[in-house]
């Protein structure tokens, strides 16, 4: 599916939920150093998005952490319940297959591609606020009560 097939059926969903939007336009990015600029005027925590998957192919996990956040995986492995030495990037073709977005483009907002093979794992140092990347574009989540 195309990217810009992924941005609207995104957006259609977003909307159908009455969640409210600010849509960034921006050059394609792959890091967070990469993305900071076109995004730093965003309100809101920023978001470093991690797509893992154990060694021994037991499961995939989206981790969500603020930007700014070092992550040593043998530690997160540990809490995840996999063992110390047994979480890896997962390779672009998983997050293809998982995601349907290619590397520098995992989000939260991908998980409605995902049939509920991948875990999803969210910094609690988000109760502050958020901000989640998706392709080219960034999208600055509202809050709806």
């Amino acid at each position: 599916m195309a990217g810009a097939d992924l941005r609207a059926m995104l957006e259609q969903r977003l909307g159908a939920l009455a969640i409210r939007t600010e849509v960034v336009e921006h050059p394609e990015v792959f890091t967070v150093e990469e993305m900071m600029p076109h995004i730093q005027h965003l309100k809101g925590a920023h978001s470093k998005n991690l797509f893992l998957k154990d060694k021994k192919k037991k499961g995939y996990w989206l981790v969500t952490v603020l930007h700014d956040r070092q992550i040593n995986l043998n530690d997160l492995a540990k809490q995840l319940g996999v063992g110390s030495g047994n979480l890896r990037f997962a390779d672009e073709t998983a997050m293809l297959e998982k995601l349907k977005v290619g590397q520098g483009c995992a989000t939260p907002l991908a998980l409605f591609c995902d049939d509920g093979d991948v875990k999803f794992v969210l910094d609690s140092a988000f109760l502050e606020g958020g901000h989640e990347k998706e392709l080219a574009y960034s999208v600055d989540l509202g809050y709806v009560i």
